[in-house]
Formats: C-alpha cells, structure tokens, sequence
C-alpha cells in the first residue's frame, strides 16, 4: 500500500527506453567528443556519461550495465587498461545512488518518513562534487600512469558543439 515505491519500476523503465532508443550512447558520444582527448578522456567521459545516465533512471544497476554496454568496447579499441576500464564503469554507476532520482533515496525516504523532495534537492550538490571528484582522480591516475588511459581523439570546436544536441540537423 506504499504508493510511493511504484515510482521505482517506472524509473527502471524509463532506463531501459533510454538505452533502447540510442540516447544512452549519444550521451556517451557528447561526453567523449567534449573529454576525449585529454589524458584518460575515454574514462572520464564513461563516469561523465554515467552521471546523466544515473540523472535519468536513478538505478545504480542500470547505470552501470549500460554503461558497460557502451563505453567498454570503446575503451578496448582505445588500448585502456582492462581493470582500470571495469573499475572506472562500476564507479561511475554508483552514482546512481546518489544522483536524483535515484531508488535509494526513494526508498530511505520511504522507510524514514522524510520528504523525498528535500533529500532528493539536498543530493543534488553531493552527486555533483562526488562525480567531479571522480573525474579528477581519473584524470590525475592517467596522467601518473598514462598506460591506464591514453588519450582519445582529438575534436574541433563544432563538433563538440554539435554533440550538445542543440544543432540537430
């Protein structure tokens, strides 16, 4: 009788639409057109993509697959580091937990009796520094150990912006 757990399954869906209509990937793409080429930029876009992804389905397990889906062959192709590869994915999809909406602030605030709606907004600034945390740390490990994650392509600036989705043709 706990209304508020039906949101849980639609989330997931919406996860799962997502990921079947391409969009997940065009994250992906935007992400590693703009991060590319810096050092480990492949890896840092994967946590970057995997912080919107976790924006739109909330699901640490979707997140995750989905990204593994996506980002590991491309980071195969470019010669990362396979461990380094698997724990940057598994990072990035525990954003999921902490980036709105995410099932688990659901159910604590469920079973707590708080307001979804305030841990929902109180989360939003950790899920932000959190995620630019990783990416640091990704970057300052590549640049250590450039073997973990060499850079990408290189992109002009209209192609980035085209990535954005704005100029759609």
């Amino acid at each position: 009788s706990a209304f508020g757990l039906t949101v849980i399954p639609l989330f997931v869906w919406m996860g799962f639409i997502c990921f079947s209509s391409g969009i997940s990937k065009r994250l992906y793409d935007g992400a590693t057109k703009w991060m590319g080429s810096l050092q480990g930029g492949i890896a840092i876009a994967t946590v970057a993509a995997s912080a919107g992804f976790s924006a739109i389905c909330g699901s640490n397990t979707a997140t995750s697959a989905t990204m593994g889906t996506v980002a590991l062959p491309q980071m195969r192709t470019h010669n990362y580091d396979r461990e380094f590869s698997t724990g940057i994915i598994a990072t990035g999809g525990t954003l999921g937990a902490i980036i709105p909406p995410s099932t688990v602030l659901i159910v604590y605030g469920l079973q707590t009796l708080q307001s979804i709606r305030e841990l929902f907004l109180a989360s939003i600034f950790p899920g932000i520094l959190l995620t630019g945390l990783i990416i640091a740390v990704t970057y300052f490990r590549c640049r250590v150990n450039p073997r973990l994650g060499p850079p990408g392509p290189a992109t002009g600036l209209l192609e980035k912006v085209r990535a954005l989705g704005v100029f759609q043709q």
